[in-house]
């Protein structure tokens, strides 16, 4: 079967099932139901989670929150309604919920009913990786076109992190949308925002058995290949090259702290051949990224969006790029120069060493600043208040 084939198949399949599921249209709509969906239901993460935190908080037991989730984890103990995907269940309360809220848009196997409201949130801030898509030369007569303006038509509201988030990408990720977007910045970077990070430090230490007075390093890189998924994925693995023992070494003589390196791989990428080292900790299946990024001292990533996330700290951010070629010309692309990221650019071992030894916390702050000054920031951290507000009015309820 050809890649078309595929597609136009995975087309009708989905469009088979959104019709099939309008049956639950018969139950009314429940007015405080709130349903919601992270990276199509791997996780229970990102925008989605800190929302229903937040409702949680502070409006406990008004709203009916729901979350699917495709397999049950240990570490999803929390309050709301789980439901698992694909289930009879998660049609039932998708399809009778006021409120959808997911980081990637409307799953498009999912009708939209012409009371409900859909939020999506998307799952990355600043203005990084591109999708590499030329709207204009989009062909509607293709079923992923379609389906992405199925998403767009199906959209109410789109948050956004930044002003140029909002020119720029968003009419990329969310094809062809003209609807309300929200300034807010991303909820899940109030917390990030807010500074209070030393409780979740010493949670994240106690949990990976790190002592408190160690520096904690960040290798997070992002995926390389297709954003997507019904395309061949690229055939180029990633290969991690960091000189872990150069690095740490480095970090030990400019910051005077005994290092310890986390990695954080993509799910698509496989880490455990590197993990030879006491100092090195996998924390790939470590269920929440904001943790992270609140515990790190020094983030060391390539085009990965939770560098935008991370420069809301002001910390230290090293953009290790061996492939920075490759990615540019072959794989997925960037939006702006990557020399205006609030991060130092490095492309060996050897520069970043350097880039370490020789860091000015003075003049990157300056450059983080100035980043965000270019990019029109609307990070606050007050998204996630600015988002339960709207959705407190779309029910009906008192905020």
């Amino acid at each position: 079967m050809t890649q078309t084939q595929k597609e136009k198949l995975q087309y009708i399949i989905t469009a088979f099932v959104r019709n099939l599921s309008k049956i639950f249209w018969i139950i009314p709509i429940k007015q405080n139901r709130v349903a919601m969906i992270s990276h199509g239901g791997t996780q229970y993460s990102c925008n989605p989670k800190y929302i229903s935190l937040y409702l949680q908080k502070k409006q406990p037991k008004m709203f009916d929150i729901i979350f699917a989730l495709r397999a049950s984890k240990k570490w999803n103990s929390c309050d709301e309604h789980i439901v698992k995907m694909p289930s009879l269940s998660f049609f039932y309360y998708f399809c009778t919920a006021k409120v959808i809220i997911s980081n990637g848009g409307m799953p498009t196997y999912l009708p939209k009913r012409k009371n409900q409201y859909v939020i999506n949130t998307w799952h990355g801030g600043g203005a990084y990786k591109t999708n590499k898509v030329n709207i204009e030369e989009k062909d509607v007569t293709k079923p992923r076109t379609r389906m992405d303006l199925y998403k767009a038509h199906c959209t109410d509201l789109v948050l956004s992190s930044s002003d140029w988030f909002t020119k720029h990408a968003i009419p990329e990720l969310v094809l062809r949308y003209t609807g309300e977007v929200m300034p807010c910045g991303m909820p899940r970077n109030d917390i990030i925002y807010r500074g209070e990070h030393k409780p979740i430090r010493d949670k994240v230490s106690k949990y990976l058995g790190i002592d408190a007075d160690r520096e904690i390093i960040l290798y997070a890189p992002t995926y390389r290949g297709s954003i997507d998924s019904m395309q061949v994925q690229s055939e180029k693995k990633f290969t991690m090259d960091l000189n872990v023992e150069q690095l740490l070494h480095a970090v030990q003589n400019r910051f005077k702290n005994r290092p310890v390196l986390l990695i954080r791989a993509h799910h698509a990428m496989n880490m455990a051949e590197h993990l030879k080292s006491a100092d090195i900790i996998d924390v790939s299946d470590y269920p929440d990224t904001q943790e992270l990024l609140c515990s790190t001292d020094i983030l060391i990533s390539d085009y990965s969006s939770t560098i935008w996330d991370f420069s809301l700290t002001k910390k230290p951010c090293f953009l290790y790029c061996p492939d920075l070629d490759y990615y540019l010309n072959e794989d997925r692309g960037v939006y702006t120069p990557i020399e205006t990221w609030p991060g130092i650019l490095c492309h060996t071992n050897e520069e970043l060493e350097q880039a370490i030894l020789n860091f000015d916390e003075a003049e990157y702050v300056k450059k983080v600043e100035k980043h965000h000054r270019d990019l029109g920031s609307y990070e606050t951290g007050t998204a996630c208040e600015q988002v339960c507000k709207r959705i407190a009015e779309v029910c009906g309820v008192e905020a």
